[in-house]
């Protein structure tokens, strides 16, 4: 009898072993995948980051292939800006002319620069 609680002992026991070593490769498997997920954003973020750079070094004096999507990039910064003031318009709010602060729209002076906004 006591070798039949052993062997169920022993059989518990492997099973347990082999559970936790799944539980450690699905542990690990996810953690590489995050790892993965992070370096790919990252060298997403260093794409845009060149890309920026290179729009800014060369939005005055680029290849013609590029004129539609330099284009596009201006329009897009145009249609932000655009979308930033409104959202202080509705806010009852106005942008310092010298700082680019947000200030009352009843406000004479810039609280952050000090700027006369009349």
């Amino acid at each position: 009898m006591d070798e039949f609680f052993d062997k169920v002992s022993d059989t518990v026991m492997t099973a347990g072993k082999v559970v936790s070593d799944k539980a450690k490769n699905v542990t690990d498997i996810t953690k590489t995948k995050y790892e993965i997920t992070t370096k790919q954003n990252e060298l997403k973020a260093k794409y845009a980051l060149i890309g920026e750079r290179f729009f800014e070094e060369n939005k005055d004096n680029h290849d013609e292939s590029y004129d539609e999507i330099f284009a596009d990039i201006e329009q897009l910064k145009d249609d932000i800006e655009d979308l930033n003031d409104r959202i202080v318009n509705l806010k009852g709010a106005k942008l310092c002319p010298s700082c680019g602060a947000e200030v009352s729209e009843k406000a004479n002076f810039c609280n952050k620069c000090g700027a006369s906004l009349n």
